[in-house]
């Protein structure tokens, strides 16, 4: 599950979310979709570790653009798994 923040008003699961709202019960893959589509924005969980092994390859697209990452489209997972690491290496590495 993943934490975000409202940016539009939408009604999921039969429930409004209010722009501005935060919400912790939202699944990865419809956050990760709402914030490609400008929806909603993620909220980082520092202690919260990500398997990228168990998201499938447009999950993992998806979160690579969220990130800002430069990535081509319909790979296989292991290249933005690859992508991903490297990113989380890099800010890592700055802190």
């Amino acid at each position: 599950m993943a934490k975000v923040k409202m940016l539009k008003e939408t009604n999921y699961n039969h429930i409004m979310r209010n722009v501005g709202s935060e919400h912790d019960d939202i699944p990865d893959d419809v956050a990760l979709r709402w914030a490609g589509n400008g929806i909603a924005e993620l909220i980082e969980e520092e202690e919260k570790a990500v398997d990228y092994t168990t998201m499938k390859p447009k999950a993992l697209y998806d979160l690579c653009v969220s990130r800002g990452l430069t990535v081509e489209e319909k790979q296989p997972k292991e290249y933005y798994i690859e992508a991903l690491t490297k990113a989380d290496e890099a800010a890592k590495a700055q802190e």
